[in-house]
């Protein structure tokens, strides 16, 4: 299916309960109009002011199974290289910095859906070059490192301030997040750490996990959660996966890429209780990789089941019923998905 294109105007208006949303990226800029060749990148860019702060705006509409393509604008920055994005109350907030630097601080953008505005809101103290973002209590987002970055922020979106919470213990760039609502801690899995040696690429591949508690915004320092199986540690020597919370006792990881650059299908479960890692025997219908958590949306069926989903980095549509997961079948099986690039 191809992308639908629509004008702005004073008329749209937003199903926010099943809608969710996501900047297309200039590099995947193929994926907007799939027919363009390699040579013609460029000019296509030119004509449609994608290099002059206009970028596009992916809405996919669940209930119709189509993906929506708005213009918008973004100002100051002509790249959207080096920022993040994270879906929030109804907005939109990227964050980043397009250069990695020691002296930079990181962007913080928030965009209306209903109207489609974009709002420079107050800078970070320190430069993120795509941080892990993650909402907690609704109202607070945490930047966790980037590329080149130890340093972890919080940003409140009530009163438009940033407090440094404590540093990661070493880089974790492209890592994967999930936050357990209810016991308040924030899991950290995998990542890559580019100043190990002269490769500039070096995964974690033991003690994989990082934990800290969150509870009442004061903020402990990371935990090491050990994992001394070396299967289960190659299972979690992965970046740009997918997470979600199962149940109280259980993380998924999904996709992502591996050591040596293949991207992956496989879902693997975390259990928070006895901190063993498993396969769970389902996988994505192909191999994809995620940019960050954005672009999870939770809705409930007809059938009262909880379909959670997600944009891959090729702005394809995976959707994940929990129920499949929470069964006892051992069969394998495919997990079900819309692909509207």
């Amino acid at each position: 299916m191809g992308n639908i294109n629509c004008c702005i105007d004073d008329k749209i208006k937003y199903d926010e309960k099943n809608k969710i949303y996501q900047i297309n990226r200039l590099q995947d800029i193929n994926l907007i109009k799939d027919n363009i060749s390699q040579n013609s990148k460029e000019e296509y860019i030119n004509n449609n002011n994608l290099n002059n702060g206009k970028y596009q705006l992916l809405s996919y509409d669940i209930e119709e199974n189509t993906l929506f393509t708005y213009t918008i604008k973004i100002p100051i920055i002509n790249s959207l290289k080096g920022l993040s994005e994270l879906n929030l109350n109804s907005k939109l907030y990227l964050c980043g910095t397009p250069s990695i630097s020691e002296d930079a601080s990181s962007y913080l953008f928030q965009i209306t859906f209903q109207t489609l505005n974009t709002k420079i809101m107050v800078s970070s103290q320190y430069g993120h070059f795509y941080p892990s973002l993650i909402s907690i209590n609704n109202n607070k987002i945490m930047c966790i490192g980037g590329k080149n970055q130890t340093q972890c922020e919080l940003y409140d979106t009530i009163i438009n301030h940033w407090s440094i919470i404590p540093e990661l213990p070493e880089e974790r760039y492209k890592c994967t997040l999930c936050f357990d609502f209810k016991n308040k801690f924030l899991y950290l899995f995998g990542g890559m750490n580019t100043k190990k040696n002269s490769i500039n690429i070096n995964y974690i591949e033991k003690e994989s996990i990082l934990r800290i508690n969150t509870k009442n915004s004061c903020f402990t320092s990371w935990e090491r959660i050990l994992v001394e199986s070396k299967i289960e540690n190659k299972l979690l020597t992965r970046i740009s996966s997918a997470s979600l919370f199962l149940d109280e006792n259980n993380i998924i990881l999904i996709g992502g890429e591996n050591e040596n650059g293949k991207i992956l299908k496989n879902i693997i479960k975390y259990n928070l209780i006895d901190s063993s890692i498993s396969l769970t025997g389902k996988y994505l219908d192909f191999p994809s990789k995620f940019i960050n958590q954005s672009t999870i949306m939770n809705i409930k069926d007809e059938d009262n089941n909880n379909i959670n989903y997600f944009f891959d980095s090729k702005n394809n549509i995976h959707n994940i019923n929990k129920q499949q997961f929470l069964n006892n079948s051992e069969n394998k099986e495919e997990l079900k998905m819309n692909i509207t690039n």
